[in-house]
C-alpha cells in the first residue's frame, strides 16, 4: 500500500471528499509503477477536470476527446478493482 496526494480534492483536506474522508491523502493499493508515467498524466488531468465538473469540450461524455473518456475508464476501473479486492480481504 502506498500514499499520495488525494485525487478527489487535491489534497486539500476537504472533510466532505469522500475519497480520503478530509485527510487529504490516499491510499492505494497497487505499485505506483504498474501505472506508465504518460497514462498516469492523462489520467490525473482527467481525475480532476472530472472532479470540478469541467471538460476538455462543450456537452456530455459523447463530445469529449477520446483521450479524456479513456482517462477516465481507467481511473473508474482501478477503484473498482481496490474495492473488489478490499471486500474481498474483509470477507476472508
Amino acid at each position: 500500500m502506498w500514499k499520495s496526494t488525494c485525487p478527489r480534492c487535491g489534497g486539500s483536506a476537504d472533510p466532505s471528499c469522500e475519497r480520503c474522508g478530509g485527510r487529504g491523502e490516499a491510499e492505494w493499493d497497487r505499485c505506483p509503477a504498474s501505472v506508465s508515467k504518460g497514462t498516469r498524466e492523462f489520467v490525473d488531468a482527467a481525475v480532476v477536470l472530472e472532479r470540478d465538473g469541467l471538460a476538455p469540450a462543450p456537452g456530455a461524455g459523447g463530445d469529449q476527446a477520446a483521450w479524456f473518456m479513456d482517462a477516465l475508464g481507467v481511473w473508474h476501473g482501478e477503484r473498482a478493482a481496490i474495492e473488489r479486492r478490499r471486500r474481498a480481504a474483509e470477507e476472508a
